[in-house]
Protein backbone atom coordinates (compact mmCIF):
# COMPACT_ATOMS: atom_id res chain seq x y z
CA UNK A 1 0.00 0.00 0.00
CA UNK A 2 1.35 3.34 -1.00
CA UNK A 3 0.99 6.54 0.87
CA UNK A 4 -2.30 8.12 1.08
CA UNK A 5 -0.84 11.45 1.00
CA UNK A 6 -3.85 13.62 0.93
CA UNK A 7 -6.08 11.70 3.15
CA UNK A 8 -3.31 11.15 5.74
CA UNK A 9 -2.11 14.66 5.18
CA UNK A 10 -5.12 16.01 6.29
CA UNK A 11 -5.48 14.29 9.39
CA UNK A 12 -2.59 15.33 10.84
CA UNK A 13 -4.78 19.04 11.52
CA UNK A 14 -8.05 17.01 12.82
CA UNK A 15 -6.07 14.25 15.22
CA UNK A 16 -6.18 15.18 18.92
CA UNK A 17 -5.24 12.63 21.74
CA UNK A 18 -8.18 11.57 23.63
CA UNK A 19 -8.23 8.87 27.01
CA UNK A 20 -11.74 8.89 27.79
CA UNK A 21 -13.94 6.95 25.43
CA UNK A 22 -17.82 6.36 25.51
CA UNK A 23 -17.67 2.56 24.61
CA UNK A 24 -19.14 2.01 21.72
CA UNK A 25 -18.08 -0.60 19.41
CA UNK A 26 -16.36 -0.16 16.33
CA UNK A 27 -18.75 0.38 13.56
CA UNK A 28 -17.65 -3.08 11.47
CA UNK A 29 -16.38 -1.21 8.33
CA UNK A 30 -14.11 0.82 10.06
CA UNK A 31 -12.84 -2.27 11.94
CA UNK A 32 -12.25 -4.13 8.76
CA UNK A 33 -10.55 -0.80 7.25
CA UNK A 34 -8.24 -0.40 10.12
CA UNK A 35 -7.66 -3.92 9.96
CA UNK A 36 -6.50 -4.21 5.87
CA UNK A 37 -4.53 -0.90 6.51
CA UNK A 38 -2.42 -2.97 9.45
CA UNK A 39 -2.24 -5.80 6.38
CA UNK A 40 -1.08 -3.90 3.46
CA UNK A 41 0.46 -1.37 5.11
CA UNK A 42 3.99 -3.05 5.80
CA UNK A 43 6.86 -0.48 4.80
CA UNK A 44 9.22 -2.28 7.32
CA UNK A 45 9.61 -5.62 7.68
CA UNK A 46 10.28 -5.63 11.36
CA UNK A 47 7.37 -3.33 11.84
CA UNK A 48 3.81 -3.98 12.06
CA UNK A 49 0.30 -3.05 13.50
CA UNK A 50 -2.07 -5.07 14.95
CA UNK A 51 -6.24 -4.11 15.82
CA UNK A 52 -7.59 -5.75 18.95
CA UNK A 53 -11.00 -5.19 19.12
CA UNK A 54 -12.87 -5.88 22.49
CA UNK A 55 -9.84 -4.90 24.50
CA UNK A 56 -10.40 -5.45 28.02
CA UNK A 57 -9.37 -2.66 30.56
CA UNK A 58 -6.61 -4.06 32.30
CA UNK A 59 -4.43 -3.36 28.88
CA UNK A 60 -3.74 -0.20 29.94
CA UNK A 61 -3.50 -1.14 33.54
CA UNK A 62 0.31 -2.19 34.66
CA UNK A 63 0.65 -5.51 36.96
CA UNK A 64 2.96 -6.85 39.25
CA UNK A 65 4.86 -8.87 36.58
CA UNK A 66 5.24 -5.68 34.63
CA UNK A 67 7.52 -4.02 37.50
CA UNK A 68 10.11 -5.77 36.43
CA UNK A 69 9.55 -5.19 32.72
CA UNK A 70 9.47 -1.68 32.83
CA UNK A 71 12.15 1.22 34.61
CA UNK A 72 12.04 1.81 38.00
CA UNK A 73 11.26 4.95 37.21
CA UNK A 74 8.05 3.95 35.24
CA UNK A 75 6.99 1.71 38.63
CA UNK A 76 6.98 5.08 40.21
CA UNK A 77 4.81 6.54 38.57
CA UNK A 78 2.83 3.52 37.90
CA UNK A 79 0.34 5.37 40.37
CA UNK A 80 0.06 8.74 39.14
CA UNK A 81 -0.84 6.99 36.16
CA UNK A 82 -3.51 4.59 37.69
CA UNK A 83 -5.25 7.57 39.47
CA UNK A 84 -6.04 10.04 36.30
CA UNK A 85 -4.38 9.04 33.16
CA UNK A 86 -5.75 5.52 32.99
CA UNK A 87 -7.32 4.89 29.56
CA UNK A 88 -11.54 3.92 30.24
CA UNK A 89 -13.98 2.84 27.59
CA UNK A 90 -11.87 2.09 24.84
CA UNK A 91 -13.55 -0.73 22.83
CA UNK A 92 -10.57 -1.43 20.49
CA UNK A 93 -6.81 -1.13 20.64
CA UNK A 94 -3.78 -0.41 18.23
CA UNK A 95 -0.90 -2.65 18.96
CA UNK A 96 2.31 -1.73 17.83
CA UNK A 97 5.11 -4.19 17.30
CA UNK A 98 8.60 -4.07 16.38
CA UNK A 99 12.11 -5.90 16.88
CA UNK A 100 13.49 -6.58 20.21
CA UNK A 101 16.79 -5.56 19.05
CA UNK A 102 17.47 -1.66 19.82
CA UNK A 103 18.38 0.79 16.49
CA UNK A 104 15.26 0.70 14.55
CA UNK A 105 12.25 2.30 17.01
CA UNK A 106 11.91 4.64 14.01
CA UNK A 107 10.45 2.00 11.50
CA UNK A 108 7.48 1.19 14.28
CA UNK A 109 6.61 5.12 14.83
CA UNK A 110 6.62 5.53 10.99
CA UNK A 111 4.40 2.72 10.46
CA UNK A 112 2.18 3.38 14.01
CA UNK A 113 1.17 6.90 12.92
CA UNK A 114 -0.05 6.14 9.70
CA UNK A 115 -2.27 3.45 11.24
CA UNK A 116 -2.93 6.67 13.64
CA UNK A 117 -3.94 9.11 10.89
CA UNK A 118 -5.97 6.66 8.87
CA UNK A 119 -7.93 5.96 12.28
CA UNK A 120 -8.26 9.61 12.15
CA UNK A 121 -9.61 9.80 8.39
CA UNK A 122 -12.12 7.05 9.20
CA UNK A 123 -13.47 9.20 12.14
CA UNK A 124 -11.85 7.89 14.90
CA UNK A 125 -9.89 9.22 17.77
CA UNK A 126 -6.31 7.78 19.33
CA UNK A 127 -3.60 8.49 21.69
CA UNK A 128 -0.51 7.16 21.96
CA UNK A 129 0.51 5.24 25.13
CA UNK A 130 3.90 4.75 24.89
CA UNK A 131 4.51 3.89 28.59
CA UNK A 132 1.67 2.96 30.45
CA UNK A 133 0.70 -0.09 28.80
CA UNK A 134 0.78 -3.71 30.23
CA UNK A 135 3.40 -5.64 28.37
CA UNK A 136 2.69 -8.83 29.84
CA UNK A 137 -0.87 -8.42 29.02
CA UNK A 138 -0.06 -7.00 25.15
CA UNK A 139 1.65 -10.09 24.88
CA UNK A 140 -1.10 -12.33 25.54
CA UNK A 141 -3.19 -10.98 23.31
CA UNK A 142 -0.98 -10.26 20.20
CA UNK A 143 1.54 -12.85 19.20
CA UNK A 144 4.73 -12.39 18.91
CA UNK A 145 7.87 -13.88 17.53
CA UNK A 146 10.94 -14.17 19.70
CA UNK A 147 12.53 -11.50 18.13
CA UNK A 148 9.58 -9.00 18.48
CA UNK A 149 8.18 -6.68 21.25
CA UNK A 150 5.46 -4.06 21.73
CA UNK A 151 6.81 -0.88 21.74
CA UNK A 152 3.35 1.39 21.97
CA UNK A 153 -0.14 0.73 21.86
CA UNK A 154 -3.53 3.20 21.12
CA UNK A 155 -6.95 2.97 22.41
CA UNK A 156 -9.02 3.58 19.47
CA UNK A 157 -12.73 4.40 19.34
CA UNK A 158 -15.21 7.52 19.80
CA UNK A 159 -13.95 9.58 22.51
CA UNK A 160 -16.35 10.99 25.11
CA UNK A 161 -18.18 14.25 24.08
CA UNK A 162 -16.14 16.67 26.00
CA UNK A 163 -12.92 16.22 27.21
CA UNK A 164 -12.69 15.23 31.33
CA UNK A 165 -11.05 16.80 33.90
CA UNK A 166 -8.76 13.75 34.12
CA UNK A 167 -7.90 14.14 30.51
CA UNK A 168 -7.60 17.94 30.95
CA UNK A 169 -4.98 17.16 34.32
CA UNK A 170 -3.03 14.48 32.53
CA UNK A 171 -2.24 17.09 29.43
CA UNK A 172 -0.84 19.86 31.81
CA UNK A 173 0.96 16.79 34.32
CA UNK A 174 2.33 15.73 31.16
CA UNK A 175 4.62 18.76 30.50
CA UNK A 176 2.38 20.03 27.57
CA UNK A 177 4.66 22.70 25.98
CA UNK A 178 4.27 24.67 22.65
CA UNK A 179 5.68 23.81 19.59
CA UNK A 180 9.38 24.01 18.50
CA UNK A 181 10.20 27.32 15.30
CA UNK A 182 11.38 25.64 12.51
CA UNK A 183 14.82 27.00 13.23
CA UNK A 184 14.78 25.06 16.42
CA UNK A 185 13.61 22.02 14.38
CA UNK A 186 16.04 22.50 11.44
CA UNK A 187 19.49 23.17 12.00
CA UNK A 188 20.74 25.89 10.39
CA UNK A 189 17.39 26.87 8.51
CA UNK A 190 17.97 30.40 9.32
CA UNK A 191 21.39 30.89 8.00
CA UNK A 192 20.79 28.76 4.94
CA UNK A 193 18.94 28.64 1.61
CA UNK A 194 16.89 25.48 2.25
CA UNK A 195 14.41 24.57 -0.27
CA UNK A 196 10.63 25.12 -0.45
CA UNK A 197 9.97 21.40 0.27
CA UNK A 198 12.35 20.26 2.86
CA UNK A 199 10.92 23.79 4.54
CA UNK A 200 7.27 22.27 3.91
CA UNK A 201 8.42 19.05 5.14
CA UNK A 202 9.49 20.31 8.66
CA UNK A 203 6.66 22.72 9.09
CA UNK A 204 4.70 20.01 8.90
CA UNK A 205 6.37 17.82 12.00
CA UNK A 206 5.62 20.83 14.05
CA UNK A 207 1.90 18.96 14.96
CA UNK A 208 3.62 15.93 15.31
CA UNK A 209 2.92 13.72 18.43
CA UNK A 210 6.08 12.66 20.55
CA UNK A 211 6.55 11.22 23.99
CA UNK A 212 5.72 14.26 26.30
CA UNK A 213 5.85 16.77 24.01
CA UNK A 214 10.06 16.61 23.71
CA UNK A 215 9.86 17.14 19.95
CA UNK A 216 13.74 15.36 19.95
CA UNK A 217 13.65 15.24 15.97
CA UNK A 218 16.33 17.92 14.54
CA UNK A 219 17.35 17.77 10.42
CA UNK A 220 20.21 19.66 8.64
CA UNK A 221 20.86 19.27 5.00
CA UNK A 222 23.17 17.76 3.92
CA UNK A 223 24.28 18.21 -0.29
CA UNK A 224 21.06 17.33 -1.79
CA UNK A 225 18.90 15.70 0.86
CA UNK A 226 18.48 15.76 4.59
CA UNK A 227 19.51 13.85 7.57
CA UNK A 228 17.00 13.51 10.42
CA UNK A 229 18.37 12.89 13.65
CA UNK A 230 18.02 13.13 17.62
CA UNK A 231 18.47 15.75 19.72
CA UNK A 232 20.89 13.78 21.30
CA UNK A 233 21.57 10.58 22.67
CA UNK A 234 18.84 8.30 24.03
CA UNK A 235 17.91 8.96 27.67
CA UNK A 236 14.14 7.67 29.54
CA UNK A 237 11.86 4.52 29.30
CA UNK A 238 10.44 5.77 25.37
CA UNK A 239 13.16 5.30 22.64
CA UNK A 240 13.45 9.12 20.64
CA UNK A 241 13.37 6.98 17.77
CA UNK A 242 9.82 5.92 18.10
CA UNK A 243 9.12 9.67 18.05
CA UNK A 244 11.46 10.36 15.03
CA UNK A 245 9.74 7.59 13.21
CA UNK A 246 6.35 10.02 13.52
CA UNK A 247 8.68 12.43 12.44
CA UNK A 248 9.71 10.67 9.36
CA UNK A 249 6.10 10.37 8.16
CA UNK A 250 5.23 13.50 8.58
CA UNK A 251 7.90 15.01 6.75
CA UNK A 252 7.64 12.85 3.97
CA UNK A 253 3.68 13.77 3.94
CA UNK A 254 4.46 17.41 3.66
CA UNK A 255 7.32 16.90 0.65
CA UNK A 256 4.75 14.48 -1.46
CA UNK A 257 1.70 17.20 -0.40
CA UNK A 258 3.80 19.58 -1.92
CA UNK A 259 4.17 17.67 -5.02
CA UNK A 260 7.95 16.64 -4.42
CA UNK A 261 9.19 12.85 -4.29
CA UNK A 262 11.99 11.13 -2.57
CA UNK A 263 12.73 8.59 -0.13
CA UNK A 264 14.37 7.75 3.04
CA UNK A 265 16.98 5.95 3.02
CA UNK A 266 19.45 4.40 5.90
CA UNK A 267 22.14 6.37 7.00
CA UNK A 268 25.45 4.85 6.75
CA UNK A 269 28.21 5.72 9.01
CA UNK A 270 28.27 9.67 10.09
CA UNK A 271 27.09 10.80 13.07
CA UNK A 272 25.53 8.12 15.84
CA UNK A 273 22.16 9.93 16.67
CA UNK A 274 21.13 10.14 12.79
CA UNK A 275 18.66 8.25 12.33
CA UNK A 276 17.28 8.64 8.10
CA UNK A 277 18.07 10.46 5.31
CA UNK A 278 15.64 12.16 2.78
CA UNK A 279 16.65 11.37 -0.52
CA UNK A 280 14.76 13.97 -3.10
CA UNK A 281 13.90 12.37 -6.33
Amino acid sequence: MELQTERWYAAIAQRHSRRSFDGRPLPPEALDALREHCARFRPFADARAVVVDGVSPDVWVLRKEDRGINPPALSLLAGVAGSYGRITGAPAALVFVGAAALGTEHHVGYTAQAVILEATALGLDTCWVGAFFSPSRTAEIVDLAPDERVLAVSPVGHAEARVTRRERLLFRTGGTKKRLELQNIAVGLLAKDWPGWAVAGVRTVQPAPSAMNRQPWRFRLEGDGVVLGLDGFESGFIAKRLDCGIAMLHFELGVRHFGHAGAWEPVEGGVETDVARWRPA
